[in-house]
């Protein structure tokens, strides 16, 4: 009866170390993804970051642009040029 209770006691030790080695790895597989995570969110949060102030100088440098009245008309000419072609475009089509 001794032996019976030792070998099962035996047993289930050695299943409770093998379940905690595998929770283990699991959670060392865990921290691995997290730290990659981790690190691409590092990444985008500086791309992000340099997107802005390179946003803001483009928007600055077209406000200048803009704001030529030489520009202003050859947009203008552009875009109904463009239309034109479209409308053309469509109805030959």
């Amino acid at each position: 009866m001794k032996r019976g209770l030792e070998s099962e006691v035996s047993q289930k030790r050695e299943n409770l170390i093998f379940q905690v080695d595998q929770l283990k790895e699991v959670s060392l597989g865990i921290q691995e993804l997290l730290d990659q995570d981790k690190a691409r969110l590092k990444k985008i949060s500086y791309a992000y970051a340099n997107s802005g102030s390179l946003l803001q100088r483009t928007m600055s440098s077209l406000d200048r642009v803009l704001s030529q009245g030489d520009v202003q008309i050859i947009l203008l000419f552009s875009g109904c040029f463009v239309f034109l072609f479209l409308l053309f475009w469509k109805f030959m089509m």
